[in-house]
């Protein structure tokens, strides 16, 4: 083989190749993170600094210790060098502070930005228990900026709170387009 070839090989080849593993992240004491998978591989060359992760499931917490998220995908890859995450296949993250579900076949996290982004041409949907959902492609959220949008269409059903003396035979608010809508949730 080449050293080319030979190089190829070993970046193909994990350094640490983990089953039925758990990982928890633990700050002060208080556990802020925890992940389950089915295996992980460690890769740890000039060319590849990264875990895979088969077959995720995972908790968050907030700073008072009460489970703030949960979620599974098919596959993430973190990139140690920057701590930016790819998610992938049958993504489901339930937002319990949010409460909403967050479904699609690709995310990214990048981690120094805060930034949470789809690809410009998949779609990723959003909704709520109350039947609100929206879905669409370029899903972008900077949680810096406490700001969500989709960057190329959206469609979808916003169901408003009504008070009990409103008529049960009010319409639900319909979305559909073609251009990008934002949503700036409140602090």
């Amino acid at each position: 083989m080449s050293d080319e070839e030979l190089n190829a090989l070993y970046d193909s080849i994990p350094a640490v190749r983990i089953y039925d593993m758990e990982y928890n992240d633990i700050v002060r004491g208080k556990v802020r993170y925890r992940a389950q998978s089915a295996d992980a591989e460690m890769f740890d060359t000039d060319e590849r600094n990264e875990i895979v992760i088969h077959s995720m499931k995972f908790e968050q917490f907030n700073n008072k210790g009460e489970l703030s998220a949960t979620g599974e995908a098919g596959k993430a890859v973190r990139f140690n060098a920057t701590g930016n995450v790819e998610i992938t296949d049958n993504i489901q993250i339930d937002s319990k502070e949010e409460e909403v579900l967050i479904e699609g076949d690709y995310l990214l996290w990048q981690n120094k930005d805060r930034v949470l982004s789809g690809n410009i041409t998949d779609e990723i949907r959003i909704s709520k228990e109350d039947g609100t959902f929206f879905a669409g492609k370029g899903f972008y959220v900077d949680s810096k900026q406490n700001k969500a949008e989709f960057r190329n269409g959206v469609r979808g059903e916003y169901i408003s709170e009504s008070s009990e003396e409103e008529t049960d035979e009010a319409a639900p608010d319909s979305i559909d387009s073609t251009d990008s809508a934002t949503e700036t949730a409140d602090e």
